[in-house]
């Protein structure tokens, strides 16, 4: 699952990091080249929110931000 947080305190492996759809408390275990990080639940939570409609693109596939959840 690919997850957007507000938080910008968790940034490196080892770090916890709030999920923000269901509060729980995630480890980061990988930092990704795309602002981005890898739980131990197996998440990834960008830490920045995109712009509405904006596009990234992560190992080769292109992903956009169609809609944005207030959690």
């Amino acid at each position: 699952m690919v997850i957007w947080s507000a938080v910008t305190s968790a940034q490196s492996v080892g770090d916890a990091v709030i999920n923000p759809l269901t509060g729980g408390s995630e480890t980061v275990v990988s930092e990704l080249d795309n602002g981005g990080v890898l739980t131990d639940a197996e998440n990834v939570i960008f830490l920045n929110t995109p712009a509405l409609d904006s596009t990234f693109d992560d190992n080769g596939v292109t992903y956009q931000a169609v809609e944005l959840l207030d959690c």
